[in-house]
């Protein structure tokens, strides 16, 4: 896979006509060999699942998958792995039709807020975690003319660390070792140097001697 990472499930959502039976409306892990899907969260809550996206948790794991549901005007929350979905951000936001959101994470990985687009009022808002209806999200962009999907560009974004990991122990130097290595070194040098001036001497000799 890209950037060495390996895709467990695609994750889609799907809906599903009143007179619709085989294809359940919810959310639905694909497998990456296409042998197929599986319904994972389906529920006659769900009124228009639309937008989906991933929570990571401090480990690193899926935690959740948070379902943008345009009819309903909610975001669900629906904790991985389960079978049952909860409000994470119910219509009391005031939301028109939301058609997606993303997760703003924290150092940590976990949430720090949440991205959400609303169709009809044509804008992006920020909701903090923690935050309630009675102070609301903010909002970021507006004036958008039926948005549909959105992502974020960050200023900076984190390379991952690909480099292979090495099972090693680390072992201080041995200096002794190395003065060692270091006097017999010079005393090699002199040697030599020795023994070519006796050899130049010893030449010299004879051929005076001649």
């Amino acid at each position: 896979a890209a950037g060495g990472l390996t895709p467990e499930f695609y994750v889609v959502t799907q809906y599903m006509e009143p007179h619709e039976t085989d294809s359940p409306k919810g959310v639905h892990q694909c497998k990456p060999d296409l042998s197929g899907c599986e319904p994972t969260y389906q529920h006659n809550y769900f009124g228009d699942p639309k937008g989906l996206t991933v929570e990571y948790g401090a480990d690193g794991g899926p935690a959740a998958y948070l379902v943008a549901d345009g009819r309903n005007k909610v975001v669900w929350r629906c904790p991985y792995p389960g079978t049952t979905c909860e409000v994470l951000l119910s219509e009391y936001f005031n939301f028109r039709t939301i058609v997606d959101v993303q997760v703003e994470p924290a150092e940590d990985g976990t949430p720090a807020a949440w991205f959400v687009l609303d169709n009809h009022a044509g804008a992006l808002l920020r909701c903090p975690v923690g935050v309630t209806p009675e102070y609301g999200c903010n909002t970021l962009v507006q004036g958008l003319n039926s948005p549909h999907g959105f992502a974020i560009e960050w200023a900076t974004h984190p390379a991952p660390d690909l480099t292979p990991a090495r099972d090693f122990e680390h072992v201080e130097p041995d200096e002794s070792a190395f003065a060692a290595r270091a006097f017999g070194g010079i005393t090699c040098f002199f040697v030599v140097q020795l023994s070519l001036l006796l050899s130049v001497s010893f030449s010299t000799l004879q051929v005076q001697e001649v």
